[in-house]
């Protein structure tokens, strides 16, 4: 099934399960406020153990050592702390300064990881949860889990599950952190292809819950990298299938790629997916790409016409699928999509950061 995605770094849980067992004390920590810029976002998680290994990142690598030296007295009290840094000053000797190049400032929650923290942190759940940290020596936190199916009403709940991104507010000596948990956004790749066995990794690294469908069989013989799911099936079955799990039912969360060459195989999953769209089973997809070339749009368009399909539901097919990177290996092609997609989700038109220029139109998706 389509997995949650909870901002709470779920990359980290393996490691600190495996310490755990290890016999560790493990201590994480959790962006739970900022200003300004900095280089993690909101809920952003490290954790640390008493070897002062860590794994996971708060920064781009400015205060996680500082941290995992810290959480020496978590592990010593078994309270939570927690730890503000600021900007660097830039004083004589800046190598051993410690604090935020980016310029911003974070305040981070050490608290102790235990076999119920991960427990609670890896059971099924979809809504918003709220870390409340009153701060104090020690100070105290609480945790509130408000899932999907409660009305948020107004205020920092209701923000961050709109937005979908974690929310914080700091009042007097208190500070909250709102954090969604949500379906991972979908990804779902037509074509059994070696680029489509490099871009659902992308997809996993990125977040995304994949699927690859194709019809034939054949194509998921022999060793290969594994989607979350794999269905040997044509496209209508493919989304039969998954709306049978409960899935696909997140508006913004559907990514399509087709990466099939033969008009038979992307026409029915153009048709499959506007049948569904038109029952409600299904959103519109927030990004569709399809393999070809330039004029392959136009041919896709009378074919369409021919079998009474209108694509405008579909939104824009990017044919040629992904950005202008030059390669053609399948990881190159694979990058470029992915690249592709994260351009298209936040309204960029891509291109060199070294020659953009703020205040540059956002491009419509």
């Amino acid at each position: 099934m389509i997995s949650m995605k909870p901002s709470y770094a779920p990359d980290i849980i393996p490691t600190a399960t495996r310490w755990l067992r290890e016999g560790r004390d493990v201590v994480v920590g959790t962006i739970i406020h900022q200003e300004g810029s900095s280089n993690a976002p909101l809920g952003a998680r490290m954790v640390c153990n008493d070897r002062e290994e860590i794994a996971g990142a708060v920064s781009g690598g400015c205060v996680e050592s500082d941290l995992a030296r810290q959480a020496r007295e978590v592990m010593r009290t078994g309270e939570a702390l927690l730890v503000r840094y600021g900007p660097r000053e830039g004083g004589n000797e800046p190598a051993l300064e410690v604090g935020l190049a980016c310029g911003g400032s974070i305040t981070v929650l050490l608290e102790p990881l235990d076999e119920d923290w991960l427990a609670r942190h890896q059971e099924p759940f979809c809504g918003v949860v709220t870390i409340q940290v009153a701060e104090g020596s020690p100070c105290t936190v609480t945790r509130t889990w408000y899932p999907r199916e409660m009305p948020f009403g107004a205020g920092l709940v209701k923000d961050a599950w709109e937005a979908g991104q974690a929310a914080s507010r700091r009042s007097g000596t208190r500070i909250i952190l709102a954090e969604p948990v949500i379906p991972a956004p979908a990804l779902l790749v037509f074509g059994a292809t070696p680029v489509a066995d490099v871009l659902v990794q992308l997809g996993g690294i990125m977040g995304y819950s994949s699927v690859i469908s194709d019809p034939r069989e054949t194509r998921f013989s022999g060793p290969r990298p594994v989607a979350d799911q794999e269905f040997a099936s044509w496209p209508d079955q493919t989304l039969g299938k998954l709306l049978a799990q409960g899935d696909l039912v997140q508006p913004g969360k559907l990514f399509v790629v087709s990466l099939d060459h033969e008009p038979r195989f992307e026409d029915a999953l153009w048709e499959a997916l506007l049948e569904q769209m038109g029952l409600g089973k299904i959103p519109a997809p927030s990004y569709t790409g399809a393999i070809g070339q330039r004029d392959r749009a136009g041919e896709r368009r009378d074919r369409a016409a021919r079998n009474g399909l209108d694509l405008t539901p579909l939104g824009p097919i990017h044919t040629p699928v992904g950005m202008n990177l030059g390669g053609k290996a399948p990881a190159e092609v694979a990058l470029s999509i992915i690249s592709q997609i994260v351009a298209c989700t936040h309204g960029r038109p891509g291109g060199h950061l070294s020659g953009f220029t703020p205040g540059t139109p956002d491009l419509p998706v």
